[in-house]
């Protein structure tokens, strides 16, 4: 076997792998896709007590929120030394 022919079936082994890669590609490819689509239609509510079900969940969720930063800042309000009576006592006490 000639020097020529090593070089040709070389070629032809990598050509034909390339094939071989570009068609497992685009199976895997569509396989892909089609898993996607699937999830994105569970996700997807289809009926109208669906629709109306994620928007009270999302509403109730922002109104949990809300109540705690509401809440969290109430407490830091009430956690700042100056608002305490015992603070206000001892800063006016120490006053010439």
């Amino acid at each position: 076997m000639s020097q020529t022919e090593t070089i040709m079936l070389f070629v032809l082994g990598f050509a034909f792998a390339g094939l071989v890669a570009l068609f497992l590609g685009r199976l895997a490819w569509q396989i892909a896709l089609r898993l996607g689509a699937r999830r994105m239609q569970r996700q997807v509510p289809t009926t109208v007590a669906e629709l109306q079900a994620e928007r009270d969940r999302l509403r109730a969720e922002y109104a949990m929120m809300s109540r705690n930063s509401s809440f969290a800042s109430t407490m830091s309000k009430c956690a700042w030394p100056s608002n305490s009576p015992k603070f206000r006592a001892t800063a006016t006490a120490s006053k010439p």
